[in-house]
């Protein structure tokens, strides 16, 4: 209670001193109210502060959301047109052939083939063509001398040992040829050879 009601409430007696009571408590209770009314106001106008804050932060994210949405809406038909350029152009792209290297020859539709006849022209020494001819002769001597159960020696066939060969086979086929002419047993067992065969010579001359 204020001191001044206090005063009042001691000077005074009686029904006029009640009356000044009940003024007095009057009084403070009106001054609570208002304090009440005024925190409750100023409790409000934060809560609307907060809100409306939080308001402006959530347009602000739309906003920013919206303005990613509409760049990346933007890039996508350039990446597109990009993606299919390059599908475009790998697709038109001419794709080169692989190298195929051709057989030099076939003999019963066999191959023989160019690495075979470059080694061999390189043993022998001889032109490519002839080298291939003699290819040729010596495939078919160790194709046969193996079929007769001849052994044959392995890799390049050395002078001596191809005319051995060819003596050993003259005689197992019976060709009933003099053993002591090379040249002439060559001939016979070449001949022989060959008959039937079908050779087919891929490997042309180069041009002029």
């Amino acid at each position: 209670m204020p001191d001044a009601c206090r005063l009042r409430l001691g000077a005074a007696t009686g029904l006029v001193g009640l009356g000044l009571l009940v003024a007095c408590a009057g009084a403070q209770s009106q001054s609570d109210y208002q304090q009440q009314q005024q925190a409750a106001f100023y409790a409000e106008m934060l809560q609307q502060q907060a809100a409306a804050q939080q308001a402006a932060q959530a347009q602000q994210a739309a906003q920013a959301q919206q303005a990613a949405t509409a760049q990346a809406a933007a890039q996508a038909p350039a990446v597109v047109q990009a993606q299919q350029q390059a599908l475009t152009a790998v697709v038109a792209r001419p794709v080169a052939a692989p190298a195929v290297e051709l057989p030099a020859a076939r003999i019963d539709g066999q191959p023989l083939t160019s690495a075979e006849l470059a080694a061999h022209q390189s043993a022998t020494g001889l032109a490519r063509a002839d080298a291939l001819t003699d290819l040729i002769d010596v495939t078919l001597l160790k194709e046969t001398a193996t079929r007769q159960h001849l052994p044959v020696p392995a890799g390049e066939l050395t002078a001596e040992a191809r005319t051995a060969l060819e003596r050993a086979l003259a005689d197992k086929l019976g060709l009933g040829l003099p053993t002591d002419t090379p040249a002439t047993v060559h001939k016979a067992v070449r001949a022989h050879l060959l008959e039937g065969r079908i050779i087919e010579i891929l490997d042309l001359p180069a041009l002029p």
